[in-house]
This record gives C-alpha cells, structure tokens and sequence, in this order.
C-alpha cells in the first residue's frame, strides 16, 4: 500500500451533453496519494458492505454554458470535500495500513507540493505554519466547501461575473494529533468558517477600442484575514492600426 517516494494521483471523470445551445457538464476528482486511496479503501470497504467514505472525498462538479449571450450564460457549482484522506488511523502504524493521506504534504520535503508559499493544487488548501514545524508546510487540507459561480450579460457590452466560496477548514491530521488531550487549543479543532467572494464587470468597447474591467474581492471568516481588494483594468486595443512600408 505504502512504498517509498511520493506518488499524486486524480480520479478525473466528467460526463458532458450538448442540447440545442445549451452544455451541461458533470464531473468528479477524486485525488489519491497511495494504493489504499486509490482504490484500496474502497472495495475493502465495499467487501464489508459499507459505503466507502473515502470515495467523498474529491471534486463533485456542475457546469452549464450557454453559447448565446445570456443573463446566465455559465453556471458552475462545485462541492469539495477531503475530510476522510483513507482514515485517521495512527501515523505509527506499519506500511501495509492505510490512512491519514495528507494531502500534498510531504514527510521528506516538508514545504509539500507549494511553489514559492504558493498551493500547487485545489486554492483552498492553505500554506502557513505551526509552533511544531519551522517550517512553511500545508496547514489545513481537510476541507468540506461550496462553490457558485454565474457569469452572463446585463448588456450585449456589460459582462458579469460573480463566484462566492463558502468553506470549513479543519487542519490537518497530524497537527491534530500533536493537541491530543487538549485538542481545544488545536486552531482548527470545531473547524473555521470562511467566506470568499469575487465581482467583476466588462464594459466591451467602453469606449472605441477601449474596454474596461472592474474587480472587487472580499475575504470573511475566522480563518483568513479579513480583507478586500479592488482591481481597475484598462486595455487599448491596436489590432486596427495600418503600418507603412
């Protein structure tokens, strides 16, 4: 089940149908970091008729898109969850049990699967560090969220686009672990609510060759910081010009 280096992996599985002017998507990633998350864990489960919970962990995924210029022209809603990671049994454990997955942590390189503090992978899972490790490592890849996205035209030239995240955020086994007999000082022992957000508008041909983007985000919860930004684009656009010879 367990051999040595690191081994990353994705079940990716999407079912799309096209009607008229319309696409709908379903789709589902399930990640996998060894043999027992893989598939392992699941029909060991399966053969004791149970419903295997690790098989929620992952992506599950709706998309429409409209190909006309629509109020809703793109819908997405998406649920994560990586609670269960194969379970929660002991890291002490031998290396034919299974369990505690970790997502994109890493024992040897401890940074994990980051680039420069950065997550390579789902943009929830959270790079920060602890009173344990001095050492930048992904603190929290136990998640369960919601996400909405809609996109579409108030004007033929006024494009929206609006996506809102709502998450919980419980930390990872092994940090958990190291709180046990006071696990109400663990950050993340009732898990940490968060809120994201994103506004954005485009004025196509705001003016003759010129558009404009206005983008607004927030952040709100007990997790992050609370923050907001605010983006102004101008773009020219040159395609038009002639040059001599």
């Amino acid at each position: 089940i367990n051999v040595l280096g690191d081994h990353l992996g994705i079940w990716d599985v999407a079912i799309t149908k096209t009607y008229d002017s319309k696409q709908y998507k379903f789709y589902f990633q399930h990640p996998f970091e060894d043999k027992s998350g893989a598939f392992q864990y699941f029909f060991d489960e399966v053969k004791q008729f149970k419903i295997p919970k690790n098989s929620f962990d992952g992506l599950f995924g709706f998309e429409l898109n409209h190909k006309d210029r629509k109020l809703f022209s793109t819908l997405v809603y998406e649920y994560l969850n990586t609670m269960n990671q194969s379970g929660s049994l002991s890291a002490s454990k031998s290396d034919s049990t299974y369990g505690r997955d970790n997502y994109f942590n890493h024992y040897i390189y401890q940074s994990g699967w980051t680039y420069k503090n950065k997550i390579i992978g789902n943009p929830l899972f959270s790079v920060g560090n602890s009173k344990s490790k001095n050492q930048i490592y992904i603190i929290n890849n136990r998640i369960k969220s919601h996400h909405i996205g809609v996109s579409g035209y108030l004007k033929s030239n006024l494009r929206y686009k609006i996506l809102l995240t709502k998450s919980k955020n419980y930390g990872t086994y092994d940090d958990r672990e190291n709180f046990t007999g006071n696990e109400k000082k663990y950050q993340f022992y009732n898990g940490l609510n968060q809120t994201s957000a994103l506004f954005q508008f485009d004025f196509i041909q705001f003016m003759k060759k010129i558009d404009i983007q206005i983008s607004y985000a927030i952040d709100r919860g007990s997790f992050l910081k609370d923050s907001d930004g605010f983006q102004l684009s101008i773009n020219y656009n040159f395609s038009n010009l002639s040059y001599s010879q």
